[in-house]
């Protein structure tokens, strides 16, 4: 897989952020640390009001550019907003980081409704890929994934297509967030998508009409055999109590196993990625983190409290959709030997980013740390020629030839992660106290 992907939740994807607003005292309302691009149950903290000495020279030497400008340019300046953010866009970009980016008020906002799980747009997932070409780096915007009966995967649009152009524009040299600009829209509005697709000679144009699209968080059911099933689809803030009445329903029905299905879900909330985590250990680590300046990773450990017996076999499916929050449960879960790992690779994210609301509801999203694994693995290292979770048992991709929609491809990968599930209950010959869940202390 080529490095430095980036996972873009957008307004016409699943989103997974949700948030409460604090009294503005500052520029910055509050910062949510996050395991994906944008996703987070939240920590807060406070910007400082007064810059020091040492910062006021790139100030004033901004301040004086600026006010330039305004004086010189042969035309009058009527968007004094274009000017600010065309600023910050500017100033992140010389950081040089993918993940690192600026989301006006009009995106901000989209981006706090999808995380409410219900959107308007196509129902899928973007990803963007650096690679060097001709000794530069230059970036395409592909899909990720599509949301299951979403407009997208009725029209056709799939896994793995590169998107070169929107309603007849090329998006060469676009930004993401340009690109998502471009797609999003009304529903009953139609938008066509030019793809390229591996196996085809020529691009696809694809129209797809926006819908108002239901994501659900999380879905469940007890499978045949006593085997609970748990699809967690967005690590938002609303999914740890959704996950612990999930697990709790199955138990007390007498699962005899679960499948934790974190296929396709991009990522989320770094508190809610450690919650869930909980469920499944008695306290331990959960991850660390490596923040700036810092010669130590920090230990985040799972709450103590096992949820889920750790007599009860568990099994997690994985594929390369699966990312940052998605990851640490799944490094976290194979690390310290909880759960067999299944599916594909990971998609191999391990940077932290922080959301930062600025006065004027724009937000910056900035890249502040790296997470590893219980194992202190960097998954966004190649490791065995692939990044990401490494299953344990590892299925077959995805490819055109199956001729399986992406409903039908997902179902056969559940099965074959209950035939696993299966091998491990005959090895432990069933669990010892499996309708009981252990008691948790109280919140």
């Amino acid at each position: 897989m080529v490095s430095g992907m980036l996972i873009a939740l957008v307004a016409f994807v699943a989103g997974t952020f949700a948030g409460q607003q604090l009294q503005r005292e500052d520029m910055l309302k509050w910062v949510a640390d996050v395991a994906q691009l944008m996703p987070g149950a939240y920590t807060y903290d406070r910007a400082e009001n007064v810059p020091s000495p040492g910062d006021l020279q790139p100030l004033a030497t901004f301040w004086e550019a600026r006010k330039e400008l305004r004086k010189r340019f042969y035309r009058p300046i009527k968007d004094e907003k274009a000017l600010t953010y065309g600023a910050i866009r500017g100033m992140l970009a010389a950081v040089d980081d993918p993940y690192t980016r600026l989301m006006e008020p009009e995106d901000f906002k989209a981006f706090e409704e999808e995380n409410e799980g219900n959107f308007e747009g196509i129902g899928a997932m973007l990803g963007v890929r650096e690679k060097e070409e001709n000794g530069e780096k230059v970036q395409e915007i592909f899909i990720q994934s599509v949301i299951e009966d979403g407009p997208a995967e009725k029209r056709g649009l799939r896994p793995k297509d590169i998107i070169i152009g929107v309603d007849g524009i090329s998006v060469e040299g676009l930004r993401v967030d340009q690109v998502v600009d471009r797609i999003r829209g009304k529903q009953g509005t139609t938008v066509k998508l030019t793809v390229l697709r591996e196996g085809e000679k020529e691009p696809l144009d694809i129209p797809i009409v926006r819908d108002r699209i239901e994501y659900p968080v999380v879905e469940y059911e007890m499978k045949d055999g006593k085997i609970g099933y748990v699809w967690l689809r967005q690590f938002s803030q609303p999914a740890t109590p959704k996950v612990r009445a999930a697990l709790q329903d199955l138990l007390a029905q007498g699962a005899k196993g679960i499948v934790l299905d974190l296929s396709s879900n991009g990522g989320g909330l770094l508190d809610t990625a450690v919650e869930i985590e909980s469920f499944f250990f008695d306290g331990g680590p959960a991850a660390y983190i490596l923040e700036k300046g810092a010669e130590e990773p920090e230990l985040l450990e799972a709450t103590p409290g096992v949820l889920v017996p750790e007599s009860l076999p568990v099994v997690c499916l994985i594929n390369e959709g699966s990312a940052s929050a998605s990851e640490i449960v799944a490094g976290a879960l194979q690390d310290r030997q909880r759960a067999k790992i299944v599916g594909q690779h990971s998609f191999g994210k391990s940077k932290v980013q922080t959301i930062v609301q600025l006065g004027d509801e724009s937000a910056m999203l900035i890249t502040t740390a790296l997470w590893l694994t219980p194992g202190k693995h960097d998954i966004g290292e190649v490791r065995s020629g692939k990044v990401g979770v490494i299953p344990d048992v590892e299925l077959p991709e995805w490819t055109p030839e199956t001729k399986l929609t992406g409903g039908e491809w997902h179902d056969q990968q559940v099965e074959k992660a209950i035939d696993v599930l299966k091998q491990e209950m005959a090895k432990v010959g069933g669990p010892r106290e499996a309708a009981r869940p252990a008691r948790r202390p109280a919140a």
